[in-house]
């Protein structure tokens, strides 16, 4: 169980809405069929792709970053005060800035 962070004043409890709204977009992306490029393949044979770039941030990194960043909630590794670092330039870095603003995290790429 993850528990959910107390709330102080009436900004905090804009972010802790905006943040939950975000967090509830990321990984309900949807499946879809491809059907012409299954035309060629046996009968009974369906090919479907998830659309992760429909994921806030864009990519399928959304996921990546939004558990390890509730991993470290729930561990206590992660907690106010303290900054997302990472080694990154691309999508996982657009994801942790991402959730980092939305949660309140400091984030340095």
């Amino acid at each position: 169980m993850i528990a959910e962070p107390k709330v102080k004043n009436a900004f905090q409890a804009e972010r802790f809405t905006h943040f939950h709204d975000l967090e509830s977009q990321i990984g309900n992306t949807p499946l879809l069929r491809l059907r012409r490029v299954a035309q060629e393949l046996p009968a009974g044979v369906e090919i479907f792709v998830k659309a992760e770039h429909m994921n806030p941030g864009g990519s399928v990194k959304d996921r990546a970053a939004l558990a390890m960043i509730l991993e470290g909630e729930r561990t206590g590794r992660l907690y106010p005060g303290k900054v997302i670092l990472d080694a990154t330039s691309g999508n996982t870095g657009i994801a942790y800035a991402m959730l980092g603003a939305a949660r309140g995290y400091a984030v340095t790429l």
